[in-house]
């Protein structure tokens, strides 16, 4: 990398991981960047929607791993570094993602689908992203969100690595869409 007709940026991060930007691939206008954390070398980004409690970090873990299956950089906001107006930092974050997986679990109430993570996955469909769905209880999602198949989940680790699988399926599938559009 680094050599020939394409521009290699590197630089290290506060966290010493190196990213890698690899402009080689170019698709009818699209330019696709490649980034490469520590060993990985991601190929697309997600952003991840999902409640902020200590609960739901074995299910991040979980998507985040599936994410990693499939070389795809798993963006949760809490995780940036440097955010002064949190929902600018969703915007972009959500704009310059290639898809968005959605956790609509309920954090307070079961029954209730977190109202920010349904606020940032409306932003992404209004803006075209493919959205993939997660939730503890899919039947309490919100009417127009039901149309969409959810990955049902509970906190064991069995239904965890059961989500993780069906992400990975649904990950590459995403991906392939990414693809055929691009080539188009």
């Amino acid at each position: 990398i680094g050599q020939g007709d394409y521009d290699t940026l590197f630089f290290r991060s506060s966290f010493d991981f190196y990213f890698t930007v690899d402009k080689r691939f170019a698709h009818n206008n699209f330019e696709r960047e490649t980034h490469q954390v520590g060993i990985f070398e991601f190929h697309a980004r997600a952003f991840i929607a999902m409640p902020f409690d200590d609960r739901f970090n074995a299910v991040f873990d979980a998507i985040r791993a599936a994410c990693d299956d499939c070389r795809v950089e798993a963006i949760r906001v809490d995780n940036l570094v440097d955010v002064d107006n949190i929902w600018y930092a969703i915007v972009r974050e959500i704009g310059d993602c290639d898809f968005v997986i959605a956790d609509f679990s309920g954090d307070k109430y079961h029954d209730v689908p977190n109202p920010n993570v349904v606020t940032e996955a409306a932003h992404a469909r209004a803006h075209g992203k493919p959205i993939i769905l997660v939730s503890q209880h899919p039947e309490h999602m919100y009417f127009d969100w039901r149309t969409q198949h959810a990955v049902r989940y509970t906190f064991a680790a069995s239904s965890l690595m059961a989500m993780r699988e069906s992400l990975v399926r649904k990950i590459r599938g995403c991906l392939r869409l990414l693809e055929k559009e691009a080539e188009a």
